[in-house]
């Protein structure tokens, strides 16, 4: 047996390190393994391939922002951040891996034809919102006036409407 090269040794950390930095929202995971199996369990109508494809272009589209948001946040250890992390996707949004999550779930269950992702994904949105105000807080004690100024200039989720964003409002 031939033992793992020091580069390849050191390869594998970072990817485990990488991966230990993607957010699992329980809520998600567990409304999307929900709305399938349920789906799966009830008698269904057969998905037209509109709302099929309409379902894997949405999962696709979360799993590519997940992946643009882990390119971006791959220098940081997300649960101790000793920065914070504003480019890539993060300019545009605080919470894409998050976004990511939502758009997996509903188009995970969509494109499985189940209309139970309609109880599933505002249940599970709505705990990972808590989560995600909690994690705001402790944001805001850790960085202060910066995180304060990022979460001024930059929207939670998304920015939905296109006017002027009023400087000394808060957003998201």
């Amino acid at each position: 047996m031939g033992s793992i090269s020091p580069a390849a040794d050191s390869r594998s950390a970072r990817w485990r390190r990488g991966l230990s930095n993607v957010p699992v929202p329980v809520p998600h995971l567990a409304g999307v393994g929900a709305a399938v199996l349920l789906g799966r369990l009830g008698a269904t109508p057969r998905q037209p391939p509109a709302a099929a494809a309409c379902g894997t272009l949405l999962a696709g589209s979360g799993v590519l922002l997940a992946a643009a948001a882990w390119r971006a946040a791959r220098p940081v250890d997300l649960a101790r951040p000793q920065v914070l992390v504003v480019s890539g996707p993060y300019r545009l949004s605080r919470n894409p891996m998050y976004l990511a999550w939502l758009l997996f779930h509903a188009g995970a269950g969509t494109a499985a034809g189940s209309g139970w992702t309609a109880l599933t994904l505002p249940a599970a949105a709505l705990l990972v919102h808590r989560a995600i105000r909690d994690e705001e807080r402790r944001l805001l004690e850790e960085f202060g006036s910066r995180y304060e100024h990022y979460a001024a200039c930059t929207p939670r989720y998304l920015r939905l409407r296109t006017t002027q964003k009023n400087p000394f409002g808060r957003d998201g």
